[in-house]
């Protein structure tokens, strides 16, 4: 019984050591920089602790700790109530 074994060429170059990809993500990041330099008028700031956003009436995003009919507490350990 003979066993084949399989000669795969290793990747030359810039692709070997992802170094174009890595180049991509500068030059993304390059171009953003720039353009926020050149553009200081596009860049959104939000003034958090003095304006804060109207939620609507339905948002479901506060934890809250319930209680059940008979006054026990309705929870499942997720420690989700801590930090509330």
């Amino acid at each position: 019984m003979t066993i084949k074994v399989a000669r795969v060429d290793a990747r030359k170059g810039l692709a070997s050591l992802y170094l174009w990809h890595i180049a991509q993500g500068l030059w993304v990041t390059l171009r953003h920089a720039v353009a926020n330099l050149v553009r200081p008028s596009r860049i959104e700031t939000v003034d958090y602790p003095e304006t804060k956003k109207v939620m609507p009436p339905g948002y479901r995003g506060k934890h809250r700790l319930l209680s059940r009919p008979d006054g026990t507490v309705k929870c499942t350990a997720c420690m989700m109530c801590a930090t509330v």
